[in-house]
């Protein structure tokens, strides 16, 4: 990658990663789905003043706002809402990966290997450091809330790999349209409010943190991380998505004054770990199955390993 792209990539990290605290200070002057339904209606005015609407993905686009939309964030949000810290939340939702391959086993029958188990295994290990003795940073209910935010998370994964067609960044800005008046359906039951008065006595920093949220961490984020998904290998992007729970462990520390000692980087470490594990298997794959354009094209083959061995 050039150092160019590499630093877009880490700053996609970093924003994502900062995205957790900036949610934890929305929060104090939004209602979870409040925030949660005004986060996804901005984009989705984004998307229809902006994007074209893609013909054909409509399935695609409900069942990934419902996923990633409606039930990740709905839950993140409200785990996050007194139940579970900024730092703990952004190592929790790294259950994703495993997740993601109980999920394609089960519904696919996806082959998984060895490698994939012992980073499944990872994962969890870590994940239980980080509940073990948090002392007040996530409860029973928190723990609960943010892994069914990682399952639905697990399912958004699968709707975008089996999404054909559709860039990324399209799938995302248009399923924004989806969570919108669910979330806000859920907030006026559950949350007992007026909305109009709500959003004007929210304070500044609640509307910083919404913008934030709406236009870093889901347009420029998504933005970025799509165009580089289309420049490199997935092998050469994706380990930096991994880096995102520092980020987030990171800023919690600096800006909330969350702990961050040696038990967070045990935890953090052994879940990145255990994500990697999980995430190089495809490129592997694509590497020992890649075949050439033309049958018996030898050189079009040692070609095409050479690139393949490139991205590992």
């Amino acid at each position: 990658m050039k150092t160019q792209d590499i630093a877009i990539a880490l700053a996609v990290a970093l924003i994502w990663g900062a995205n957790f605290t900036v949610i934890e200070l929305g929060l104090q002057g939004f209602p979870p789905m409040l925030f949660a339904a005004l986060r996804f209606a901005t984009v989705a005015v984004f998307a229809l003043l902006f994007l074209r609407w893609p013909t054909g993905h409509g399935k695609s686009i409900v069942a990934f706002g419902t996923l990633m939309g409606l039930l990740q964030f709905g839950l993140l949000f409200f785990a996050m809402d007194g139940h579970a810290d900024a730092g703990t939340s952004a190592l929790l939702v790294q259950a994703q990966v495993p997740f993601t391959m109980l999920l394609a086993v089960a519904l696919f029958r996806e082959q998984i290997t060895v490698q994939q188990w012992w980073g499944g295994v990872l994962c969890s290990v870590g994940l239980a450091l980080v509940f073990i003795g948090q002392q007040g940073r996530i409860d029973s209910l928190g723990l609960v809330l943010t892994l069914l935010a990682a399952l639905s998370f697990a399912g958004g994964n699968l709707v975008m790999r089996r999404s054909s067609g559709i860039s990324g960044f399209h799938l995302v800005a248009w399923s924004c349209l989806v969570p919108p008046l669910p979330l806000l359906a859920l907030s006026l039951v559950s949350e007992g409010f007026n909305p109009v008065n709500t959003a004007i006595n929210a304070g500044s920093t609640a509307w910083w943190s919404l913008g934030f949220v709406a236009v870093f961490a889901t347009l420029i984020g998504f933005g970025f991380w799509g165009r580089l998904l289309s420049t490199y290998s997935p092998g050469k992007v994706l380990p930096f998505a991994m880096s995102v729970p520092l980020f987030a462990q990171l800023v919690a520390a600096l800006s909330l004054g969350e702990p961050f000692g040696a038990r967070e980087m045990v935890s953090m470490v052994v879940v990145v770990t255990g994500a990697l594990l999980c995430q190089k298997r495809q490129i592997v794959r694509e590497c020992f199955e890649a075949k050439p354009a033309l049958s018996g094209a030898h050189h079009a083959n040692s070609i095409a390993t050479a690139e393949c061995r490139s991205r590992l």
